[in-house]
């Protein structure tokens, strides 16, 4: 399977998928799976430099914002009872800090999901990731598809709605994030991250 390429299957069981990918677990292809289809994706150097740009811009704005937060990376996030699972490109727990930097193995059927995932989205899944985060109860997504940043916020009826500002980063808008995504193949980390951090503390003043 060649960097970039994605394929789905259809109609395969749940208990046919878990096998599948667990077998397929040391090749780094990256999976989804809803409603029976299971599609395969290895990432482009594209989609990992945007992923690792996006995380170093939500570390230094919840570092200086002085908000605690414990990052679980791309772990796989699977509900047997949905019959769903994705590994999203971050994903983050606000709230029960405490209770999850405790635990080596995470079990979505007993466990709080994470509050907050990162998403870009390249190339674009054929699966409707977004229905997968929501049935999970991933409150806020950050979605990129290479051009345009969005911040969906999940609502009471478990739709995501497009917001301008981050319900877990607050004054923090897509406004504000999009110019280093840009930025990402002609500036350095640390460029980037210095940049963000005195951006932000001309937000604050």
């Amino acid at each position: 399977m060649k960097i970039g390429e994605q394929f789905i299957f259809y109609n395969i069981p749940w208990h046919n998928h878990k096998t599948i990918v667990d077998a397929l677990g040391e090749y780094n292809v990256h999976s989804t799976y809803s409603h029976g289809n299971l599609e395969f994706i290895r990432y482009s150097f594209a989609h990992e430099r945007y992923k690792v740009v996006l995380r170093l811009i939500h570390h230094v704005l919840a570092e200086s914002l002085g908000i605690s937060y414990y990052c679980c990376g791309s772990m796989t996030m699977r509900r047997d009872d949905l019959e769903m699972a994705l590994e999203s490109d971050g994903s983050y727990y606000f709230n029960n800090v405490k209770k999850m930097r405790a635990k080596r193995d995470i079990d979505l059927l007993k466990d709080p999901p994470p509050d907050f995932a990162l998403e870009v989205d390249i190339p674009k899944s054929s699966i409707d990731r977004l229905e997968i985060f929501a049935a999970l109860g991933i409150t806020e997504v950050w979605r990129f598809d290479g051009k345009r940043l969005q911040f969906l916020i999940l609502n009471a009826r478990r739709e995501y709605i497009e917001k301008g500002n981050s319900y877990f980063l607050p004054r923090i808008s897509p406004g504000f994030v999009l110019p280093f995504l840009k930025a990402s193949f002609t500036k350095d980390d640390g460029h980037i991250l210095r940049t963000a951090a005195t951006k932000l503390k001309r937000l604050r003043k």
